[in-house]
């Protein structure tokens, strides 16, 4: 009776054992494992006069380097306004995506901002800087259009398409000072890529 009663709690350790390895294979594979490292470290501007400085700043990172068609976009009515839309383009494109958008939304009243990701935008198509982005850059550059923004408007809008719409969404899901988010198509998996190891790649 012994031994039975050994065996059956051998064979119970052994499958609660078991159990625990595949649950922890299945969240290593469907969950990213640098997901929680991404957090947002929000450094709002207090006015416009320093918004506008940041994104001067911004304007004359590699400027040299740029694409003229696609360095940063800023459409400002000169002061800080009700409204402001920060854009963000797709994956291996530049500001001039959103280009004709940006100027129906100020014409409309907003102060809009479109910059460009890192490692976009360069007059050398032929680079492969694209492939150095990383997702602690889409989180740092929402974090600081996030911020810029405050300078700008009352009331922050966001939009993004593809890889914009990843940066968008990272956004909506950790800025609680962003009060629209608009995910236009984002890229969070390929087809190239099983669903399963989309967490991998």
């Amino acid at each position: 009776m012994k031994r039975k009663q050994a065996a059956a709690g051998s064979l119970k350790r052994s499958a609660l054992l078991i159990v625990m390895i595949v649950l922890g294979i299945v969240i290593a594979v469907f969950i990213p494992w640098n997901a929680w490292a991404l957090s947002s470290h929000p450094h709002p501007v207090q006015n416009y006069e320093e918004a506008n400085r940041q994104i001067e700043a911004l304007r004359a990172e590699r400027q040299s380097e740029m694409n003229p068609d696609c360095r940063l976009q800023f459409l400002t009515h000169g002061q800080k306004v009700q409204h402001v839309m920060i854009l963000v383009h797709g994956y291996t494109n530049c500001p001039a995506q959103f280009g004709a958008l940006g100027q129906e939304f100020y014409d409309l009243g907003y102060n809009v901002l479109i910059a460009p990701l890192p490692h976009h935008g360069l007059a050398n198509r032929l680079n492969d800087e694209q492939s150095q982005l990383t997702a602690d850059e889409i989180a740092a550059y929402a974090d600081e259009m996030v911020d810029i923004a405050h300078g700008l408007g009352e009331q922050i809008s966001m939009m993004g398409i593809s890889g914009g719409g990843i940066t968008t969404a990272w956004a909506a899901q950790n800025r609680s000072d962003l009060d629209t988010a608009v995910i236009i198509s984002p890229a969070f998996g390929y087809q190239q890529i099983p669903t399963p190891l989309t967490a991998l790649s």
